[in-house]
């Protein structure tokens, strides 16, 4: 599934869920030494959304990490995320956009390759 969405730095850019069962999370690896596991909800080509879990202290938007990993399926990219906003909705839990910044060459060729398998086939003109 996807939609169209506002990237952190204002442009649109098409997000993708991935399907649930597929393995889909964000691993946060805190300065504090502590690691999270929260579900992927969304992801684009420059950003991710995920699920704060409740009972997790409520992260803050400018909150920078830089250990984090995204798994999708067997595909883990790493990189650098930066919260652009987190939402408290009361049935949802706390929902959290973030822009994601892969950390080396492979990591951004994976997200790309990623981004692609989503799309599906380029419609053919003619």
């Amino acid at each position: 599934m996807q939609h169209s969405g506002r990237t952190a730095g204002g442009r649109w850019a098409e997000r993708y869920r991935p399907q649930s069962g597929a393995g889909s999370f964000v691993e946060l690896r805190l300065a504090d030494g502590s690691c999270w596991r929260l579900d992927l909800l969304n992801i684009s080509a420059g950003g991710v959304s995920f699920g704060l879990d409740r009972g997790l202290p409520c992260l803050a938007s400018g909150t920078t990490v830089d250990d984090a990993l995204v798994h999708v399926g067997d595909v883990q990219i790493a990189g650098r995320l930066v919260l652009v906003h987190v939402t408290e909705d009361f049935s949802a839990g706390t929902v959290c956009g973030a822009a994601f910044t892969p950390t080396t060459e492979t990591d951004r060729l994976a997200l790309s390759t990623l981004i692609e398998r989503f799309a599906g086939p380029a419609p053919r003109n003619g």
